[in-house]
C-alpha cells in the first residue's frame, strides 16, 4: 500500500533520465489521486519535463525543478528551469509527427494551465479532482 503524500519537489538536471525520475517522484502522491489521475499527470509533467530539456538551452549549472500537490480537490504541477524561456504556441500536431504534442496535450487535458517567465521559466497546470473520481 502506498503512503501519500499531499506534495512532491525535486530538483533535476538535463539528461537522459529526467523525464524517468520526474515520473517516478510523482509515485509518492500514493493514494491522495486516482490511478487514472496519476496517468495524464505523469504523461503531462512529462511532457513539460522534456520540453525544458529540448527548449530551455539549460547550461552546465542548469536545473529543472518539478513540483506537484493535491489540495482543496485540485491537483497542480509546475516544471520550472533556468532557461531562456519560450512563447507557448499549441500546434495541431498531424497524425505522423514524431513530436510537437506537449502543449496540445496540456490544453486538452489540464483544466487551467500557463507558462510565466521572470528570470525562470514556469508552466503550470491544474486538474479538477473531481473528474476522476
Amino acid at each position: 500500500m502506498d503512503v501519500a503524500q499531499d506534495t512532491v519537489e525535486l530538483t533535476l538536471t538535463g539528461g537522459p533520465e529526467t523525464a524517468v525520475k520526474a515520473r517516478r517522484a510523482l509515485r509518492a502522491l500514493g493514494e491522495a489521486i486516482p490511478e487514472r489521475l496519476y496517468d495524464d499527470l505523469s504523461l503531462l509533467v512529462n511532457e513539460l519535463v522534456t520540453n525544458s530539456i529540448r527548449h530551455a538551452k539549460l547550461g552546465a549549472d542548469g536545473w529543472i525543478k518539478v513540483y506537484a500537490a493535491v489540495s482543496s480537490g485540485v491537483v497542480r504541477a509546475e516544471v520550472t528551469d533556468s532557461g531562456v524561456g519560450f512563447s507557448p504556441v499549441i500546434a495541431q500536431p498531424a497524425l505522423m509527427d514524431v513530436g510537437g504534442r506537449g502543449l496540445f496535450l496540456l490544453e486538452e487535458l489540464a483544466d487551467r494551465w500557463g507558462v510565466s517567465q521572470d528570470g525562470q521559466t514556469r508552466a503550470w497546470f491544474e486538474i479538477d479532482l473531481a473528474r476522476y473520481l
